[in-house]
């Protein structure tokens, strides 16, 4: 085999793009080379094994780089192209179909399941050894499967679409120094990421005595404070918001179809109580004024700044990236609800399209095989929740910071997207109807009754829609 020719370019615009491009070497030399595109949006890493590695752009490069060096079925040049974080209709939807779609995705997995349902993703059942296939947790390869499904009468449930690699875990992390001001020192736990949970009476005793104590501390000194997040202003963070809805029961996820039911009793409870922080008996409140326009990010930046005490966690964020000093200036909880709380889980992986292109199919396969099948690039899942038993062995035997927290807290999530066909990637789906619901009813425009039906009339309308339109690959 000749040395292979490398090539790395990196574009950078005010959208965020990088393009990552490299060639590699196989085969005969006169064989037409077979391109194939491999497309991430932006997704931070941390990868104890590979420190340069802190994107997934910069993962999938040289896990890209260290493929083509070894495969001679073909002579290959493999495009990695990384994509600002919540733009895969600009750089994946509306690229099917041309020179430039993707061949390889990696992503999270509620951007990926319109990919699913339109039949261009296939599945990928049969694909790694049996050994490989073993080492992965079984709870997260059924987040890669269609629950309720079957194909021209036969059951495909079973068949895994989109292939995991690592996990989050979101609870709340809260401000230690707002709440021990605040007279709340016994909520405070002295342990270094340990995850706790309250019942909703200690709950709504923790929120509302913040709302009361940081009234006066915002009076006082001109800036605005307020116990917790709260945002509606687009569709970003919009699980924190269901798992909030969930706080007096589950009754709103109403099959494995992805249907919901928010009009059922502890649902309607779950809605009354979000609603009721706008104005809490005490007459004040848990949120900043108008919640409704702020977005998460707007949240995060108000958390960070000291002026809200209650904020989304998982081990994807800059406050876990900060390492044990950073991780123990704060506290972690889950969210309210259940006998142990409540965590929502987002997965990462793999899915591989069909273009109609059987020698780019077959590297594409091939490519991700090599990914889950060799232990150095496996390994760069250490840095988050690994979906492998193997990895995950060796997090826990080297007592990775909260990893056993993490372990412990898997029996407390919650699925919400359970393989909906419409979640997201049109108009009309789930997660742009969801929001706007919500945003309604933080504006006092709707009681939670009204807002219940017509999230159930919506959310159910782009449900019924998806599986209509839904077509999974042979």
């Amino acid at each position: 085999m000749k040395k292979q020719k490398i090539i790395c370019t990196i574009l950078a615009t005010v959208m965020g793009l990088s393009l990552f491009s490299l060639g590699g070497c196989g085969g005969k030399k006169t064989d037409p080379v077979v391109q194939l595109n491999v497309k991430t949006p932006l997704i931070k890493m941390v990868t104890p094994s590979k420190p340069e590695i802190t994107t997934s752009g910069d993962f999938l490069t040289l896990a890209a780089e260290a493929f083509a060096k070894q495969y001679t079925k073909e002579k290959v040049e493999i495009s990695v192209r990384m994509f600002p974080s919540g733009f895969e209709e600009e750089f994946v939807t509306n690229t099917i179909g041309t020179e430039d779609a993707a061949d390889v995705l990696y992503d999270d997995f509620y951007n990926m399941i319109a990919y699913v349902h339109s039949g261009i993703a296939i599945p990928l059942e049969g694909l790694l050894t049996d050994d490989a296939r073993a080492d992965l947790k079984q709870d997260y390869l059924e987040w890669g499967q269609v629950s309720g499904t079957t194909q021209n009468g036969v059951d495909v449930s079973n068949r895994i679409y989109m292939l995991p690699f690592v996990g989050r875990q979101n609870v709340l992390m809260y401000n230690k120094a707002l709440l021990n001001e605040c007279g709340l020192s016994e909520y405070v736990s002295g342990e270094t990421g340990v995850i706790q949970n309250w019942s909703l009476e200690e709950w709504n005793y923790v929120l509302d005595t913040l709302a009361e104590k940081l009234a006066v501390k915002s009076e006082q000194t001109g800036v605005q404070y307020a116990p917790t997040m709260m945002y509606a202003k687009d569709r970003s963070g919009d699980t924190n918001i269901m798992s909030l809805l969930i706080a007096f029961g589950n009754g709103m996820i109403a099959d494995d179809r992805g249907y919901f039911d928010f009009t059922e009793e502890k649902a309607l409870q779950g809605i009354e109580w979000l609603q009721s922080g706008l104005k809490r008996p005490n007459g004040y409140s848990w949120y900043m004024p108008n919640p409704q326009a702020f977005t998460m990010s707007d949240c995060d930046r108000l958390f960070h700044s000291g002026q809200i005490a209650f904020y989304s966690f998982n081990i994807g964020s800059v406050v876990y990236a900060g390492g044990r000093e950073e991780v123990e200036k704060y506290g972690y909880v889950n969210f309210p609800g259940g006998e142990n709380g409540r965590a929502t889980r987002f997965v990462t992986g793999f899915e591989i399209f069909d273009n109609q292109d059987a020698r780019k199919l077959a590297v594409a396969k091939d490519f991700v095989k090599f990914i889950y099948e060799t232990e150095e690039w496996l390994n760069a899942s250490a840095g988050n929740i690994s979906v492998s038993k193997r990895v995950t062995a060796a997090q826990e035997a080297e007592n990775m910071l909260m990893i056993d927290q993490f372990t412990a807290n898997i029996k407390n999530v919650v699925h919400f997207m359970r393989g909906n066909p419409n979640w997201q990637g049109r108009d009309n789906s789930v997660r742009n109807v969801f929001y706007k619901n919500i945003a309604e009813l933080l504006s006092g425009k709707v009681t939670p009754k009204e807002c219940a039906l017509q999230l159930n009339t919506e959310c159910n309308a782009a449900t019924d829609y998806g599986w209509e339109n839904s077509k999974l690959h042979d």
